[in-house]
């Protein structure tokens, strides 16, 4: 009984991941979130592209066919510095002009 519960509780740790979404908002150091905004995904160590978008008019982004893992997101608008780091599930991003 015990070994079903533990097996249940690890099964269910490695579902959750799978389902992970790479979601987030963009603004500058004000707050103000930045439409338009390009986000690039690319595969971690070779720096594939996979897919972009764009950020929506309250800066958010969403690519909800992507997990997290081994990725890097790049952030790209006309007027303010380019910023690249690797991906987590959910984050929040400020550009510096």
């Amino acid at each position: 009984m015990i070994h079903n519960i533990l097996f249940s509780i690890l099964l269910s740790g490695l579902i959750v991941p799978m389902n992970t979404k790479i979601k987030g908002t963009v603004s500058d150091l004000n707050n103000n979130p930045i439409q338009h905004a390009k986000v690039a995904v690319y595969s971690l160590p070779d720096s594939v592209l996979i897919n972009e978008t764009t950020t929506d008019e309250r800066g958010e982004f969403k690519f909800s066919d992507l997990q997290s893992v081994n990725k890097m997101l790049k952030f790209s608008v006309e007027g303010y510095d380019e910023v690249s780091f690797r991906a987590l599930p959910e984050q929040d991003v400020k550009l510096r002009k």
